[in-house]
């Protein structure tokens, strides 16, 4: 759906030279889930922020919310950092078109801050901090009197204008320590996530087959696909590598970055080659020449790859979240590791939601016999491909991750516009739903009450209609306060 021409194309028209600005979408009038109105008689203004809002990890995590967060309830505008050349595909399409407002912004930090402020949000998202330097800078600007980072870039900010961290109740129970945000843990990845189209022509036995010519493998191999990108290689993973290959002498490990990233490939080959040479590894040359790099010419060809493969290893201690997640959807066993942080634990809360625990390891040895058995007991690869591919849908079109936003989006505006009133956080305080939804009642009357039912006071004074409005602060000290 949408208009046919392009996003800049309609920004320069309306805007002038630059193509920056706001291009209306083509949203229908009403979306698939309606709500009320959010705040009194207009919609809560909620702001998606990136650079990466087409056919990459953040835009495929957030088109789901952008299309299924209730209308008029909301009213959801789209910031995209300007990219050259811009990109342009079916999923920045998708975003476009059920986005209320879509803004190209430009890469000024200053300029975007006030694009961004003269939208007046309530709340403004940031889907990954740390991936782009114009987003990760903007989080340092007040924006909105909420702002959010979720876990496309599974990490604390540790920026303070950075309220809150939307991240899953699979991570460890003191996960709070982690974050400098106050931390959300929704119930699975709390995203609505389209399951990926079985794209490409290819058969899985055929490219197996391709595969083997290609590459001069012999008759007889046991492929182990790592598809994450070389910087995700730590040298804590090379151990688990090495002894794969010592333990089975039919692997081949096939790697995915090795073409437009030669000197990381070359890279990491030497500092396998020293991991062999201090483990005592036997054939180091022979054993290196199993470790391969190889991309398909297409992406769509991505799901029949892992199907050709026999084992998918999730690298760690930084692990993946869409290759992980397209192995999955087409019935792909993945080994992973899951630590103490997020960014070890998005394949083992895949697992969780679909409840199998076959592919987690306890520790690098166990993740070893895993990986080997998968890799040599077809009959086991084949029942737990079936139950995978069986359970795969609990990890898409997730309408329990849609009601929670929702919960947290009103909770959180209901908790800043408490705070600005002169209020509690109801969040920060543990205040229940129904709790809240009295507070709210309360702040409309204009009384401050704790949660104890007592009032506020500020300088001594009680707040509220018996001891008065709240004193007014200049504006410096208001900020201060």
């Amino acid at each position: 759906g949408g208009s046919t021409r392009s996003r800049s194309a309609a920004a320069r028209e309306v805007y002038g030279v630059g193509g920056y600005g706001q291009v209306t979408s083509n949203r229908p009038a009403s979306g698939s889930l309606v709500g009320t109105l959010g705040i009194g008689e207009r919609p809560i203004r909620v702001g998606w922020i990136s650079r990466f809002m087409y056919k990459h990890a953040i835009g495929y995590m957030t088109q789901g919310l952008v299309e299924t967060l209730p209308r008029p309830k909301y009213h959801v505008v789209v910031f995209k950092i300007h990219n050259t050349p811009e990109v342009e595909d079916e999923v920045s399409k998708h975003i476009d078109y059920h986005a209320d407002e879509v803004v190209v912004l430009p890469s000024t930090l200053n300029l975007c801050a006030d694009m961004v402020r003269a939208h007046r949000l309530d709340v403004l998202i940031y889907p990954e901090v740390g991936l782009d330097p114009v987003a990760y800078f903007l989080t340092y600007a007040r924006l909105a009197p909420v702002q959010m980072a979720w876990w496309g870039h599974p990490d604390t900010t540790g920026v303070p204008t950075i309220d809150y961290f939307v991240s899953t109740k699979f991570e460890v129970a003191d996960a709070e320590t982690h974050y400098s945000e106050k931390l959300v843990r929704l119930e699975g990845l709390g995203a609505y996530l389209y399951r990926p189209l079985p794209g490409g022509e290819k058969n899985p036995a055929k490219w197996r087959e391709q595969i083997r010519t290609d590459l001069a493998l012999p008759n007889n191999f046991h492929l182990y696909l790592c598809p994450q990108a070389l910087f995700k290689f730590h040298p804590s993973f090379d151990d688990v590598l090495v002894d794969i290959l010592a333990k089975d002498k039919l692997a081949y490990f096939l790697l995915l970055d090795g073409r437009d990233r030669h000197a990381w490939s070359k890279l990491l080959l030497e500092r396998m080659k020293e991991k062999m040479e201090t483990t005592g590894h036997r054939n180091i040359d022979l054993s290196l020449s199993r470790i391969l790099f190889y991309k398909p010419e297409f992406e769509d060809d991505m799901s029949s790859l892992y199907q050709a493969c026999d084992v998918v290893l999730d690298t760690f201690p930084a692990g993946g979240y869409m290759t992980s997640l397209q192995a999955l959807a087409v019935g792909a066993p993945v080994v992973t590791l899951p630590g103490r942080l997020l960014s070890t634990r998005l394949t083992y809360t895949m697992y969780k939601i679909m409840e199998i625990d076959d592919m987690i390891a306890k520790d690098p040895t166990d993740y070893v016999n895993l990986a080997l058995k998968v890799a040599h007991n077809t009959a086991y690869r084949k029942r737990l491909a079936s139950l995978i591919l069986a359970r795969s849908g609990r990890l898409f079109t997730d309408n329990t991750a849609v009601g929670e936003w929702d919960n947290l989006l009103t909770t959180a505006v209901a908790a800043a516009q408490t705070r600005a009133s002169g209020g509690v956080d109801a969040i920060a305080a543990g205040v229940s739903e129904a709790e809240l939804r009295a507070a709210e009642r309360e702040v409309k009357n204009k009384k401050f009450l704790a949660r104890d039912g007592s009032k506020i006071f500020v300088d001594g004074k009680p707040m509220g209609p018996k001891g008065g409005h709240p004193p007014a602060y200049p504006p410096e000290e208001q900020q201060k306060r």
